[in-house]
Parts: C-alpha cells; structure tokens; sequence
C-alpha cells in the first residue's frame, strides 16, 4: 500500500460528448485508486457550468471523490455563494481555491484580491463543510517580488484556513525539497502535494512553463528539443524523466501526487504503472 496519494487534475471539456469522453479515461486511472480528481475552473468563472456539470459526472461515475477549483479573480461574492452551494448539494466536500489568472482582455474587478480571502470567507460560511487545497510555488509565483513576499502569502493561506498544498509543476525535485525548508522555516505546517506535468509535447509546455515561471533544465529542454517531431519518443522520453522524479520526491517522504493531465491519461497511466500502484 502506497504511503503517499495519487490524484488527477482535469480541465472541463466543451460539451456533453467530451464530458462522457474524459468520465469513460478517468475510469481507466481507478486502477491507481486515485484520492480524487480536480477539475480546473476558467479565468473569471468562465467555465463555471461546465466545471460542475464535469465534475458531477465523474463523481457519480467513478465512485472517486472531486475536488472543483474556484478562482476568485473577476467574481463576486454572490457567485461564489451558488457556486458553493451546487457543490454541496451535488456531494462535493473538496475544494481547489486560487486567485486565478487575470482573464485576457477583460476588466480586472473582485470581491477577492487573494486566495486567502476566498478562503476566509468559506470557513466563515460553511465552516470545515469543505476540504481546501492551495497552491504553492516551489520556484517562487511569477508576479512575487521576492522569496519572502512568496512565503509570508503562502502563510497566509495556510492560516487563512487551507487544509493543504499543491505545487505549480517543476522539473527540479530540489526545488521541491528547498520549499519544504522554506515552509519549516516560515512556520507553515501543512501537507504539499507535488504538482507534476507529464511531458507530452514540446512547444506548449514550454510556453506554459515561462509562463509559470518554471525552470526547465536544459537538458530536458535540448531532448525535448531532438524529439520535437517525435512524439511516440518524445511521450517516451517523457514517461522516464517523471517517472525517475516520482521515485526521487517518494524516497523524500512526499505526502502525495498531483498529475495534470490537461485530459491526456496515456503518460500518466504509464508513470503510475512504473511506480508500481497497479492492483
């Protein structure tokens, strides 16, 4: 029996038919006897609908429980009141509560500056109804204008009320590592997941990762590079270098897992198997 949980992260599909889809993959990943699976919620609410309808359908269908994000960016307090309450009514008792990225294009206004705020305002309403996952930073927030700014709101979180932490994904397990110090340090004593990207192509990921703010080391960055027309080897390669990083956080006593999937299970499902969790 594994000593460390396994989850899956989703992004709602545009439709009933890819809804059905993505149930019919998250029920090949039960053989890993996920703890959950999340479902992200867009920039601004804009997915609000299809996040539930999404995450419904996969705890209904899959007998694994769901933990739905909520951003706070761009949504007031009497949306973020209905979005609660459907998640109640619907059996859901995990939450994934973020700022949330500033919708392209749009007027930034909110009820919520800071995740902690939202997070606030849950406890002061429903109390311990719900379960809150964070996120952490390993390599520090992009917008931080320091390592100790990064910290103090991490901090602020946690007190706040957040039961534990997820990572942004990292390619770095030391990076992993030094934030668990850092946390030690700060006085912040809550479980960090480690949040992983399975490498399934080249281009995208490399954009979403500046974007983040994570490193990738160059010699994953230079393969990645070679296997750019490769997929098949590229997936491959992909596999072994999380796999390898899986073993290393789990030699360190990392609490749990954390894949983004962006909807694809293939990787994952090798890694996991690699790690020795099939039945």
């Amino acid at each position: 029996m594994a000593e460390y949980s396994i989850s899956f992260e989703f992004f709602p599909p545009r439709n009933e038919h890819g809804i059905k889809e993505l149930v019919n993959s998250a029920k090949t990943l039960r053989t890993f006897k996920p703890e959950y699976f999340s479902v992200t919620f867009g920039a601004g609410g804009g997915t609000t609908k299809l996040t539930f309808d999404t995450s419904k359908a996969l705890l209904t269908d899959t007998d694994v429980e769901v933990a739905p994000h909520i951003s706070c960016t761009n949504i007031g307090e009497e949306v973020v009141f209905s979005v609660l309450s459907s998640y109640l009514e619907a059996g859901m008792r995990r939450l994934v509560v973020l700022r949330g990225d500033k919708p392209s294009g749009m007027p930034l206004f909110t009820d919520f500056p800071f995740a902690s705020d939202l997070i606030q305002l849950i406890r002061k309403e429903y109390g311990a109804s719900f379960f809150i996952d964070v996120a952490a930073y390993p390599e520090m927030h992009p917008e931080s204008p320091s390592l100790h700014s990064d910290m103090s709101n991490f901090r602020t979180k946690v007190e706040s009320g957040a039961d534990r932490a997820i990572t942004q994904f990292f390619f770095n397990c030391d990076a992993y590592f030094r934030f668990l110090d850092d946390c030690e340090k700060y006085g912040v004593d809550v479980p960090v997941i480690a949040g992983l990207m399975p490498i399934t192509e080249s281009k995208g990921l490399r954009r979403f990762s500046e974007r983040c703010g994570t490193e990738i080391p160059r010699w994953i960055l230079n393969r990645m590079e070679h296997y750019e027309e490769d997929s098949s080897s590229l997936q491959k390669f992909g596999v072994d270098v999380l796999s390898r990083m899986c073993s290393t956080l789990i030699d360190g006593g990392v609490p749990g897992l954390h894949f983004f999937t962006l909807n694809k299970t293939y990787s994952v499902s090798r890694i996991c198997a690699n790690l020795g969790l099939m039945e």
